[in-house]
């Protein structure tokens, strides 16, 4: 059962227009989208599977009057740019956890970073002509503060064509060649963690700094876990993990590299710093059942 799950979730990734559509492809908020929703019980209208829209800020000046919504321009997968109207529901809202929430998103609407939208629908702007995206509920925005390309590229590398061996020195992996172990799906249709097919594109390689460049050498590679990870506090929980099988050794930040001992994880901890914190980032947004809808689930 579980391997099953894992297989169907692995052909997720955000370049699949499926379940991470370009703006064309969002359905009406106005009307029922048959490709999107499906009649439930006494003619209720919900998804049929989760849909998350993204894309690169590219401007973040648009419109910054809370009566006039806070506006924002994206660039999305197709490299065509469109505008995100924000009018948080909770703007207003005496409750004080809701009213960070929106004051904290907006204020992560810088240029360069890049959006998500789980659930995006379009609608028409107040001028009737032009097609916005509309936000009301800041618990579905999540905002990762790199670039839409350097994603695109660390997404194919860890998840969808992942480095089936240790990712410090390429030994073999006991791990069934397959790229994350999962664990099945919750009851509130969160995701064990597993992603990622190993569809034969291109290997890349990438900098410590995050950037990203094609082809690449033999030696570390953008594996294991942080620095802060392998000194001090956590150097017990090392040591126990070299008595486990081989490649089940993960970094303890991001869980997707994977390690066949502990010292090939310290090893390389300087080398996966720089793509840690985004195959964090991109976790939350792969851990979710893309294909089946049980309830709506927020980032948050």
């Amino acid at each position: 059962f579980y391997r099953n799950n894992f297989i169907c979730q692995m052909q997720v990734s955000i370049q699949n227009r499926l379940y991470f559509p370009a703006f064309v492809e969002l359905p009406c908020a106005d009307d029922i989208d048959a490709s999107y929703f499906s009649e439930k019980q006494y003619g209720v209208h919900l998804p049929n599977r989760t849909w998350t829209f993204l894309g690169e800020i590219v401007d973040d000046s648009l419109s910054t009057h809370p009566q006039l919504g806070y506006r924002t321009g994206v660039r999305d997968v197709t490299g065509a740019v469109h505008s995100i109207l924000f009018f948080p529901s909770n703007a207003s809202s005496s409750n004080s956890t809701a009213a960070l929430l929106t004051y904290q998103v907006l204020r992560s609407l810088k240029l360069g970073s890049t959006i998500f939208v789980r659930y995006a629908s379009k609608c028409f702007f107040s001028d009737l002509s032009t097609e916005v995206i509309k936000v009301e509920d800041m618990n579905f925005v999540k905002i990762v503060p790199i670039n839409l390309d350097t994603l695109l590229c660390v997404s194919q590398h860890f998840f969808e064509n992942p480095y089936p061996g240790c990712a410090h020195c390429s030994q073999p992996l006991n791990c069934g060649g397959l790229g994350m172990g999962g664990s099945g799906w919750g009851g509130d249709g969160s995701a064990g963690y597993g992603v990622g097919p190993n569809n034969g594109s291109s290997a890349r390689s990438h900098d410590s700094t995050g950037g990203v460049k094609k082809g690449g050498s033999r030696g570390a590679r953008p594996g294991g876990g942080i620095g802060r990870a392998v000194d001090g506090g956590s150097g017990s929980a090392l040591r126990g993990a070299s008595d486990v099988a081989r490649g089940s050794i993960r970094c303890p930040i991001c869980n997707v590299t994977k390690y066949c001992s502990a010292d090939c994880l310290r090893e390389n901890s300087e080398a996966h710093e720089g793509f840690c914190l985004i195959c964090s980032h991109l976790m939350e947004i792969y851990n979710v059942d893309f294909e089946r809808f049980t309830d709506y689930v927020p980032f948050r």
